[in-house]
């Protein structure tokens, strides 16, 4: 998953025709999520630990109980009843709708792997709302807000297309706008919606939270090329605002290797791991879950290379990492266990010698 600016929405997913395990086989994210190595904008948007554009280095949990998480679910049924209803229109683009219904049954099944991010969407739409209090009916907005609640933006997607629409309105307000449906977009698997919410909202804000999210999308639709240029211009602009030294910079530094590693360029890529892995060490110490993002990143392409020897003790220091920091049925420990078994599988030794050490 691409690391995000702090305001930013998580994780997203993606398509492949009809195949559910191209979307999501956890996971990248994650959160999010999270790890696996599924060639897919699953794996893009947030499967691959450290491309997570939200927290530093993934590393927060948002808390939830049951009520939550059944709401949660509700919400999803909700959706998956909506599209198989327009399944039956004649001129529905059935092939995209499958592909979204798989995906949100998915998430029907493990809602926790995907209930942060929508509390994080609920939670941004709901304060997004309460800055156009003096744009919107305040009867209209409690409407809306209290839907957000429970996962349902409908009312809130309303009001955002209602001031979209306004040309009177100031370009701020429109790009506020923008991003809020965006948010939406992503959070209902309506990516190429999402996608071209957010590349507005950048065209009118101009601003580092929007192209982030831009940035995002790219990369989760798989526009490399177009995703490029974004990456390095938020290196600058985060080298720039904190200095070299910073973790923010390092996040940054991690999501072009990320974008790199997915072009194939792998050259390219190991040199920025190495220089955020080493920027987070110094700046947040060694027990943080941002540098296990680093060593993860790092032994997931030294995996793709074949080196074995050295993503063995990478992959180890990581998952000792997020079993002190995260809760246990957490997906990138459980995901990391699962890729150190394969690993192990290939190479019986580098087990024996994680059990001697």
């Amino acid at each position: 998953m691409i690391e995000a600016h702090p305001a930013t929405a998580g994780i997203v997913f993606a398509i492949l025709a009809g195949v559910v395990t191209f979307l999501y086989s956890k996971f990248f994210q994650t959160k999010g999520d999270t790890l696996t190595e599924q060639k897919s904008v699953a794996s893009n948007s947030g499967n691959i630990v450290g491309l997570n554009i939200g927290q530093e280095g993934d590393a927060s949990y948002i808390a939830h109980d049951a009520d939550t998480t059944k709401l949660f679910v509700e919400s999803l049924n909700t959706q998956i009843a909506r599209m198989q209803d327009e399944l039956k229109s004649v001129n529905a683009d059935k092939s995209k709708l499958h592909e979204q219904l798989g995906e949100l049954r998915l998430r029907v099944a493990v809602p926790e792997n995907f209930i942060d991010d929508a509390i994080k969407t609920s939670a941004d739409t709901q304060d997004r709302l309460t800055r156009l209090s003096n744009e919107v009916d305040a009867e209209k907005l409690k409407q809306a807000k209290d839907a957000a609640k429970v996962f349902d933006y409908s009312k809130a997607r309303e009001i955002f297309e209602s001031i979209r629409n306004r040309n009177e309105l100031a370009v701020a307000q429109t790009a506020s706008a923008e991003f809020g449906l965006g948010e939406i977009a992503e959070n209902e698997i309506r990516y190429y919606d999402a996608y071209a919410h957010f590349k507005r909202a950048y065209e009118l804000g101009q601003g580092k939270e929007e192209l982030y999210a831009y940035a995002r999308l790219c990369w989760a639709l798989g526009k490399y090329g177009e995703a490029e240029p974004m990456f390095k211009k938020l290196c600058e602009w985060e080298k720039q605002d904190f200095g070299v030294n910073d973790a923010a910079y390092a996040r940054a530094l991690n999501n072009l290797a990320q974008l790199y590693r997915a072009q194939g360029r792998h050259d390219a890529a190991e040199p920025l791991y190495l220089q955020a892995m080493e920027i987070r060490r110094k700046a947040l110490g060694e027990d943080h879950p941002a540098y296990a993002t680093s060593l993860n990143n790092l032994a997931e392409l030294y995996r793709a290379q074949g080196r074995l020897d050295e993503a063995a003790p990478l992959l180890q220091q990581a998952l000792a990492i997020w079993e002190k920091a995260l809760p246990a049925d957490h997906a990138h420990t459980q995901s990391t266990r699962s890729r150190l078994a394969r690993l192990y599988a290939e190479r019986p030794d580098l087990r024996d010698g994680a059990e001697m050490s």
